[in-house]
């Protein structure tokens, strides 16, 4: 099968599944234990101006006009090379 007809595939069933989920509000979507969404190269998901970008060699991309990570417990940031924190005004406790 070609490219371009996969492409078509694709997105008829992109289209199909935002009409179906157009007729929902999330709260009234049943919940459930695991919702697992795949893509072969990229899985991007955006509301307004924050971003999500998952690529399939293993990059994350978040893009936020703000961002913030809070925890209960411990919070870990591990690095398997070097770590950058870039700002304005860098902050401890």
């Amino acid at each position: 099968m070609s490219s371009v007809k996969q492409s078509q595939i694709l997105s008829q069933r992109i289209n199909d599944l935002e009409r179906r989920l157009a007729k929902y509000e999330m709260s009234d979507m049943p919940a459930h234990k695991q919702l697992i969404l795949k893509a072969a190269d990229e899985l991007e998901l955006v509301c307004g101006q924050a971003s999500v970008i998952l690529k399939k060699d293993g990059t994350v991309r978040i893009r936020a006009k703000e961002f913030e990570i809070s925890a209960s417990g411990d919070v870990a940031i591990k690095a398997g090379r070097e770590l950058k924190l870039k700002g304005a005004k860098i902050s401890e406790n």
